[in-house]
């Protein structure tokens, strides 16, 4: 009898108990905007600063997956951009619109220590 009350009990509790998923603060933006300002293609990535003339938009397609599971997105002055996992399609919001006419793009292995560097001519 115990057992009968005791047990559903327990997972009830358990199951209220789990905590909330974690988020990230760095949104990935879901629709790509219109204008491609500029682009970079290599054999595994490929990026695309995208504009809608107010707001800058930097897309980056994983065309071979990475060897490690997460890698670290920076731009211009080491600015963090986001997270990348080991494939798909990526997109982020750039927070001040890109005025030059190069944008520096650095992809950093956590787990490695090492950084690849990239330049989206615009």
């Amino acid at each position: 009898m115990l057992m009968a009350i005791g047990l559903p009990l327990l997972f009830t509790v358990s199951y209220i108990k789990i905590p909330a998923p974690a988020f990230d603060d760095i949104q990935q933006s879901k629709t790509p905007l219109p204008q491609i300002r500029g682009s970079l293609e290599n054999e595994q990535f490929k990026f695309q600063l995208r504009s809608d003339g107010e707001k800058d938009q930097l897309e980056v397609i994983i065309k071979k997956p990475l060897a490690q599971p997460a890698a670290f997105l920076y731009g211009p002055d080491q600015l963090f951009i986001g997270k990348l996992g080991p494939k798909g399609v990526y997109r982020f919001d750039i927070k001040e619109r890109v005025t030059s006419s190069v944008m520096d793009i650095a992809i950093t292995d956590p787990i490695k220590k090492t950084t690849s560097n990239f330049e989206i001519s615009l």
